[in-house]
């Protein structure tokens, strides 16, 4: 079983590793979604293997000591001679001082391996737990998969076809059917598959072409390697809220990232929002409304106008990231973004998943005859 320590110092590592990279994506806001999740992953990687090179860095440097330490002991011995030859007494209470010194009595000992004990126990059933949740997600998945149906031919085919050439792709995708409404989801590496929903067959070309641009995207970036070796990190760390956000904020820049690449295909934003719709994603909803307190001074000077605003509702469904698209007055600006900041709405999913959706959200004051 890992030692407590070791758990322990491993933990610190990986604390400071996944932290600095979530302080690190926050700074790189301004850069598109890629990048931000290149550095996400590349700390996901080095949590991994840092603490695996814990088990072999320690033993170099005991080596080290162990070379250096005779001369020590040598000194310590002669001192010790020389001290016993002229006052034996004085020696005796030395060497009994330093030996209640470093031995620890035998109840602390008993107290501290019992601790070690049960936080082991803990550690290992939050590891079971964690790797079982895991587990049975990808059964479920293979199960899905089995039970779906195989496009082999067709309009569909040829979308797939065309969009793997453009990105490049050499490994062989399989495109699937399910009977699930919903259902969405990109899975596997040496053998990718896409599982489309019963209702694709609904959708337009346009539409399906943006979905499995935006899914085939993952498998070119290789997402779901990252992602699982996320969920093993997780699983391991499970107790450490860290890595429980770095996990979180790595799905969603890995799904801004795959909206990006559809974008840069040609497609416009609203294309790609509504190609999205129609059961993939669960729209937010406003739950919490706050009414602009319109400005006395502008209101009498009879000012009005249409503030037009830019947000991204986060996770949790809080308004985010407020911008100033367009306003005719700075204090009608500031307003408006007072009210809006307190807004809330039911968080957006896609998938499932959580995502944190931009936004344009329009105020308009107006004063009333």
């Amino acid at each position: 079983m890992i030692s407590i320590s070791f758990l322990a110092a491993s933990t610190i590592k990986v604390s400071l590793i996944v932290g600095s990279a979530l302080l690190v994506a926050a700074l790189l806001r301004k850069q598109s979604a890629a990048v931000r999740h290149w550095v996400l992953s590349v700390a996901i990687v080095c949590a991994v293997v840092v603490p695996l090179l814990q088990l072999v860095v320690p033993s170099w440097h005991l080596r080290s000591n162990t070379w250096s330490a005779p001369s020590q002991v040598a000194i310590a011995r002669d001192d010790r001679v020389a001290l016993n030859a002229d006052s034996p007494n004085v020696s005796v209470a030395v060497r009994a001082a330093e030996s209640n010194a470093v031995q620890p009595q035998g109840w602390e000992l008993a107290r501290m391996a019992t601790a070690g004990r049960l936080l082991g126990q803990i550690w290992m059933a939050g590891l079971a737990i964690s790797l079982g949740v895991l587990l049975v997600g990808l059964t479920r998945l293979a199960w899905l998969a089995s039970r779906s149906r195989r496009v082999l031919r067709g309009r569909w085919v040829e979308l797939v076809e065309d969009i793997v050439s453009e990105y490049g792709l050499r490994r062989p995708v399989l495109l699937l059917q399910s009977n699930h409404q919903s259902l969405l989801v990109t899975w596997g590496l040496f053998q990718p598959k896409v599982i489309l929903p019963a209702a694709a067959g609904d959708w337009p070309d346009d539409r399906i072409r943006v979905v499995l641009a935006h899914e085939l995207a993952h498998i070119r970036r290789r997402d779901w390697l990252v992602q699982m070796t996320a969920e093993l990190l997780r699983s391991v760390y499970w107790f450490n809220p860290l890595v429980w956000m770095v996990c979180t904020r790595l799905r969603l820049e890995s799904e801004h990232a795959c909206d990006d690449a559809v974008l840069n295909r040609g497609v416009e934003r609203l294309d790609s929002g509504s190609a999205l719709a129609g059961g993939v994603i669960t729209q937010p909803k406003r739950t919490k409304n706050a009414d602009p307190v319109y400005p006395a001074s502008l209101a009498e000077s009879g000012i009005e106008g249409r503030v037009e605003l830019k947000a991204r509702i986060d996770t949790s469904g809080a308004v985010t990231a407020i911008e100033v698209l367009t306003s005719p007055h700075p204090e009608l600006a500031n307003a408006a973004v007072e009210a809006v900041n307190q807004w809330q709405y039911t968080p957006t999913l896609l998938n499932g998943v959580p995502v944190e959706p931009e936004i344009e959200i329009a105020v308009t004051f107006s004063v009333e005859p």
